[in-house]
C-alpha cells in the first residue's frame, strides 16, 4: 500500500516492546543489515506505552549499531538523523512536510490497522474509530492545521533530537544549484 521496498517486522506482541537486551539486539542488526541514512520513529511523548517504549528503543539501537563491540556480527553503522512522528500526541513540529498530493494513501494506510481502526460487523467503537474526538478525527485535524501551518491542505509534522544541518538552503526552495 506504501509503496516499501523492504519492510521488515520483529514480531513483538502489543505491550512487548521494551529496550532489553533481546529486542535491542533485533533492532541493531536491522539497522546494520539495512543501513538507513535516516530513521523515523514514534515521538517520544504519546499515550501509548509501546509507542513511547519503541522510541526510547530506536534511539538506543541507533547509538548501539555505531559500536564495535555489541554482540551483533554485522560492521557498525549509525544513521545520520533520527526524526520523530507524531502519532496520539504533538508538539511543535521542527518542520513539516506537505503530504497533500499522498494524504489518501496515508488515511488508507491507517485504515488498513482494521483491528483498531475498522468498522466491520465484528468491530466496537472505540475512541480510536469513533467519534469527534477519535484518534482518526484528531490525526486529520491535527495534519490539516500542520498543513495549514506550511500553506498547503495536509502536513506531517516532524520533530527532530539536534539541529538539521542544511547545505543547501536553496534546494528547500526549489532553486537548481
Amino acid at each position: 500500500m506504501l509503496g516499501l521496498a523492504w519492510r521488515k517486522c520483529l514480531g513483538t506482541p502489543d505491550r512487548g516492546i521494551t529496550t532489553g537486551k533481546e529486542n535491542l539486539l533485533q533492532l541493531v542488526e536491522v539497522i546494520r543489515e539495512s543501513r538507513p541514512r535516516l530513521i523515523l520513529c514514534p515521538y517520544w511523548e504519546d499515550r501509548h506505552p509501546d509507542h513511547v517504549h519503541a522510541c526510547r528503543l530506536v534511539q538506543e539501537a541507533w547509538f548501539d549499531a555505531g559500536l564495535t563491540r555489541i554482540g551483533c556480527p554485522l560492521p557498525p553503522f549509525r544513521a545520520g538523523q533520527i526524526w520523530y512522528y507524531f502519532l496520539a500526541r504533538a508538539a511543535e513540529p521542527t518542520f513539516i512536510v506537505d503530504v497533500s498530493a499522498c494524504y489518501h494513501t496515508k488515511r488508507s494506510a491507517i485504515m488498513a490497522h482494521e483491528t483498531q481502526f475498522g468498522k466491520s460487523l465484528n468491530s466496537t467503537e472505540t475512541f480510536l474509530n469513533a467519534g469527534p474526538g477519535s484518534l482518526l478525527s484528531i490525526i486529520e485535524s491535527r495534519d490539516r492545521y500542520f498543513g495549514s501551518l506550511a500553506g498547503c491542505m495536509y502536513g506531517e509534522g516532524f520533530t527532530t533530537g539536534s539541529p538539521l544541518a542544511i547545505h543547501n538552503p536553496l534546494a528547500l526552495l526549489g532553486v537548481k544549484d
